[in-house]
């Protein structure tokens, strides 16, 4: 994956010298998908790093880093201790106790969060446990916070559960602008709506899916886990069909609803936040809200989403936070216009050791070749030993 057509060479930048640094600890199979993980990206880690690395502060640098490498690696450097905390806190949402709750003759469960922090009831599917939203505030870093009288356009509402969260935070005293596609979660968003007493006029609750352009007809796909969809722009159906579902772009809505201001855009639209965000820029622009985009879906968002960012150009000083460690997913790139403190500027005068990393990248690489071919060879001798293990089978279970 390469967006970078600029002829640089990855081996001069920071963000590469960091992660090399990072690894430094990998062995074995590791360092084999550490190359792999560089091969790939290319030259779009100068993007990756103009765009987002950069920008950040040193702490999120480091959380980057790690998280960067969980994902797209599959290589897992979050120090023991952290990923033990984060087990037990699974472990104290898998426990809460709830109850059964009935929404259009459908059994779910009703559990209250007091145990991460706020005395509040969800109506959800078993699998949920609201953890990275609740506990760990993935939406909400540094400056960029929820305030009372923000205007939020909230695209992946889900089950409503960040409406009532929000609404929570905001005292009762924000918009929320809901934005679902399926219609057992829009059951759930306004059952969630109603049993915690939000005002259903702050509350907007939309069918529709964000993109660049309004009024195209877009297929809803199953997904394997239940209350998620998958969108596909490439199949054209009829505009009645039950598997069908218009777009609208937040700039053609925000002028639809005629809104004064804009606070906040929180996006978890499952790999759509491309598309959303292009048809955004002139909100984003006019308005300056704070922006909290999950950037784990696509290889492609961490490369394409930060930059769209940096060509809307409006100053926004960006922030990271990584909530789901095991796995690599819940990572979210937060914006705020007015908190351009120059913390994070990286001294001038520093600049990486490019002839350490093209010597560290030499290394990898080669390490990477032999240990493959160490592992082909170990895999070719290893097969003819097993064939004859199982006709060794064969015959005992005959006799």
């Amino acid at each position: 994956m390469t967006d970078s057509t600029d002829g640089t060479n990855p081996a001069k930048g920071i963000l590469l010298h960091d992660l090399l640094i990072f690894s430094s600890q990998l062995e074995g199979k590791d360092l084999v998908q550490l190359d792999q993980l560089i091969k790939r990206f290319g030259e779009s880690l100068r993007v990756i790093e103009d765009n987002i690395y950069l920008k950040l502060n040193t702490d999120d640098r480091a959380i980057f880093i790690l998280w960067f490498l969980k994902r797209w690696g599959d290589i897992q450097l979050v120090h023991d201790s952290e990923l033990l905390a984060y087990d037990q806190v699974v472990s104290l949402a898998k426990s809460a106790p709830w109850e059964e709750f009935s929404v259009c003759g459908r059994p779910y469960r009703k559990v209250n969060y007091s145990s991460q922090g706020y005395d509040l009831d969800i109506i959800q599917y078993p699998w949920v446990l609201g953890i990275h939203d609740f506990y760990y505030n993935q939406y909400e870093h540094g400056p960029v916070i929820i305030e009372k009288g923000d205007v939020i356009i909230d695209a992946g509402a889900f089950i409503g559960d960040t409406a009532v969260l929000f609404n929570h935070k905001a005292e009762g005293q924000c918009e929320v602008h809901c934005f679902e596609l399926l219609d057992e979660n829009l059951e759930l968003l306004r059952a969630n709506v109603k049993l915690n007493k939000l005002d259903e006029e702050r509350v907007f609750v939309n069918q529709l899916a964000l993109s660049d352009r309004s009024g195209e007809i877009l297929e809803i796909k199953n997904h394997n886990i239940q209350g998620a969809t998958k969108v596909d722009s490439n199949t054209s159906l009829s505009p009645g069909s039950s598997n069908s579902i218009g777009t609208i772009s937040i700039d053609d809505y925000v002028r639809q609803r005629s809104l004064d201001r804009v606070d906040m855009i929180k996006m978890d639209i499952e790999g759509a936040e491309l598309q959303a965000l292009k048809g955004a820029t002139e909100t984003i622009r006019k308005h300056r809200p704070k922006l909290a985009i999950c950037l784990y879906h696509l290889p492609a968002d961490p490369v394409k989403l930060p930059k769209l960012l940096n060509e809307i150009d409006c100053g926004y000083q960006f922030f990271f936070k990584w909530a789901h460690l095991r796995s690599g997913w819940e990572a979210v790139l937060l914006a705020h216009p007015d908190a351009r403190s120059g913390i994070n500027e990286r001294d001038s005068n520093t600049h990486p050791d490019s002839e350490l990393s093209s010597a560290l990248l030499n290394v990898l690489s080669q390490f990477s070749l032999k240990y493959s071919q160490a592992d082909n060879l170990w895999k070719s001798r290893r097969r003819p030993l097993y064939l004859r293990a199982i006709e060794r089978c064969k015959k005992y279970l005959k006799n």
